[in-house]
């Protein structure tokens, strides 16, 4: 049996509820991406949009990787830790 202190019992939670928080933004922000490409003049050199929220900002970079791939890096910055950046890489065919 493992015992755990009630210390690092919270400071599980509290990762978890940070990598939820990080995951939500994510997904949020690549929704309000997706809605907002037709707005947008998406080109070979890379781009950025932000989106701002309450539990932190969420800045998408973009640019066309060939003609049929927009590469796309999310960065994070959590509203509670500032100081530490986040980042997701994906992409997506067009």
């Amino acid at each position: 049996m493992v015992w755990h202190t009630e210390n690092e019992h919270l400071e599980h939670i509290q990762l978890n509820n940070q990598q939820q928080t990080i995951q939500n933004l994510i997904e949020t922000s690549l929704h309000e991406f997706y809605y907002s490409l037709d707005t947008l003049d998406i080109q070979y050199d890379e781009q950025s949009i932000n989106f701002e929220y309450e539990t932190g900002v969420a800045t998408i970079y973009y640019s066309l990787n060939d003609e049929h791939t927009l590469k796309l890096k999310v960065t994070i910055q959590l509203s509670e830790e500032p100081n530490q950046i986040f980042e997701h890489h994906t992409h997506w065919n067009v």
